[in-house]
């Protein structure tokens, strides 16, 4: 009977609810298009390749490299992503 009792709260524990604020989760059930795509968005295209490089890389990483090239494109509106 505990057995099951413990697999009952990690079940309960591993769901989206637990993972995410009530927002995240929102934004998750409720997707909204982006106004642009990467092939016709360089920025887009340029911030998603970034993401995928630096993946297995400290958010402070990722932050670094997408400051240098704001600052490098000042009109550029980059992807932002949040770490957990």
């Amino acid at each position: 009977m505990k057995m099951s009792i413990d697999f009952i709260r990690m079940v309960k524990d591993a769901t989206l609810e637990s993972q995410f604020t009530a927002e995240e989760l929102a934004t998750l059930c409720d997707p909204q298009g982006h106004s642009s795509t990467p092939e016709d968005d360089r920025y887009l295209k340029h911030s998603i390749q970034n993401f995928i490089d630096l993946l297995g890389c400290a958010q402070d990483k990722y932050t670094a490299v997408r400051e240098n090239l704001r600052e490098l494109c000042q009109r550029a509106i980059f992807m932002t992503i949040k770490f957990r």
